[in-house]
């Protein structure tokens, strides 16, 4: 028969299997840190070249079920005939992008140069999952994971249409910024004849140290002679 104070407290089973799981994982961490398990996964995550490898090492725990050892035991196997036969799969040195997604994923602004790492990476996720694939059933378990990866070619090769492999945005990303651009390349060459004619003029290349057009920043200059600045009018912008 329980006690009244049991009776009286419907939490009190409740409050004792907790303490019984608590004391359990207590005594797991214990047995673990006399096996050194820290020390076995620094140890692996240490030979590990891909980010997400080396997390998973680290917080890596033991199994206590005898399916779920077998499973990935059988996992390995496969991975090492799969290295084996194939080689690397080329995720080697691959960025961590999760920085950048969780910006992107609340309206941040993303560089051009980092947008190309992220589709950079999902080319080499699926050159990946082709590699695992090429296996054709001799990796069934890897296989099966590598089957779920998305192919998101299409939306890389929407992004390229308007990003350049450097990241940089292109003329054709859309027409309006085509036109700027050609209203640009057009004025600065409106520019750069009538600093020639300047530059070549007889009241203004005497004092000038070359004919050539030099740039201080985004503006365009001429260089004069320190002995003939006051012989040419405009702007002093740097001195050498």
């Amino acid at each position: 028969m329980k006690k009244h104070s049991d009776i009286n407290n419907p939490n009190a089973d409740t409050d004792s299997r907790g303490s019984e799981i608590a004391t359990e994982l207590s005594l797991q961490r214990q047995a673990w840190e006399l096996l050194e398990f820290t020390n076995i996964r620094e140890l692996l995550a240490a030979r590990t070249r891909f980010y997400m490898s080396r997390e998973i090492a680290i917080e890596a725990e033991p199994l206590i079920h005898l399916e779920d050892v077998e499973r990935l035991q059988d996992e390995t196997a496969q991975a090492a005939l799969m290295l084996s036969t194939v080689g690397d799969i080329g995720l080697v040195g691959a960025l961590d992008p999760r920085d950048l997604l969780r910006r992107a994923a609340i309206d941040g602004m993303l560089t051009g140069e980092e947008a190309v790492s992220i589709l950079l990476l999902l080319d080499s996720i699926w050159t990946a999952r082709n590699t695992v694939m090429s296996m054709k059933g001799k990796a069934a378990l890897l296989e099966g994971i590598a089957a779920d990866i998305p192919d998101l070619r299409e939306l890389s090769k929407e992004v390229f249409k308007s990003i350049s492999e450097r990241g940089e945005v292109l003329d054709s990303a859309t027409p309006k910024l085509a036109r700027l651009r050609a209203n640009v390349s057009k004025t600065f060459l409106r520019v750069m004849r009538a600093m020639e004619r300047i530059a070549n003029s007889r009241s203004v290349k005497p004092s000038l140290q070359s004919g050539a057009i030099a740039t201080r920043g985004d503006r365009l200059v001429l260089e004069v002679r320190a002995d003939a600045r006051e012989s040419v009018p405009g702007i002093v912008h740097d001195v050498s």
